[in-house]
């Protein structure tokens, strides 16, 4: 009879074993199922490519526009003794940009902008009672620009595709020949820049892009740098 209790015990604990090894096995599967459908998810929500290195130009709209040649003035008619400049043969320079992109999420982008862009002229002389010009100095204006910026990705799920907006804020030097009221020939301000819809379009690890926005910097309501420049703007560059 003992030998019986003691088989019936044995069989009992067993089979409790068995019990806990099952239900011990359908967790860890429960738990590898749903650490693989996280991973899924991720893999769902993170691009193909997460990394972007780009090179650009903007257009220069603003100094074409605030900065031209002064109008020549007949000096042969105006009173000896007195010196007169103007500023002529304004040379302009793009926006040339340097920009690294992070994509960690299909929807959200952030990056660093640095971008370059200047003008150059010369300043003639004039003796009044005569026209002949009696000097020429070359003169420079340049901004350097340094802009941390967020992107947001209108649509997630095209990879060849990419339409975005963003918003760059960083600071600008402004540099160059000439002195302000101050004079200091190195000002440092604000800079910022929207980009109110871009278009890029990418092939395995290469891709071009372009974009429409402005370029803003300045130190205060003296000292405006750039308010309408590159409103259009191209890139190409690579992902990986």
């Amino acid at each position: 009879m003992r030998g019986a209790k003691f088989i019936f015990a044995v069989i009992l604990g067993l089979s409790s074993l068995t019990a806990r090894a099952q239900q011990v096995d359908s967790t860890v599967a429960k738990v590898i199922a749903e650490n693989h459908e996280i991973i899924e998810n991720k893999a769902a929500k993170s691009p193909a490519y997460q990394h972007e290195i780009r090179l650009g130009v903007g257009d220069g709209f603003f100094d074409t526009i605030a900065f031209q040649d002064t109008p020549h003035r007949p000096y042969s008619m105006y009173s000896p003794g007195l010196t007169y400049i103007e500023q002529q043969n304004h040379t302009f320079l793009p926006h040339f940009f340097a920009e690294y992109n992070w994509t960690p999420d299909k929807r959200w982008s952030f990056g660093v902008q640095m971008d370059f862009f200047g003008f150059k002229w010369e300043n003639v002389s004039y003796v009044g009672g005569s026209d002949d010009p009696v000097s020429i100095d070359n003169a420079n204006c340049y901004n350097y620009a340094v802009m941390g910026h967020v992107r947001f990705n209108w649509n997630r799920d095209n990879d060849k595709w990419r339409v975005y907006s963003s918003l760059h804020l960083g600071f600008d030097i402004n540099t160059g020949s000439e002195k302000d009221m101050y004079g200091r020939k190195t000002e440092v301000g604000l800079a910022f820049e929207p980009t109110l819809l871009g278009v890029q379009y990418s092939y395995k690890h290469f891709f071009v892009a372009g974009e429409l926005g402005s370029h803003f910097a300045f130190k205060d309501q003296f000292n405006v740098y750039s308010a309408l420049s590159k409103i259009v703007s191209i890139s190409t560059g690579v992902r990986f």
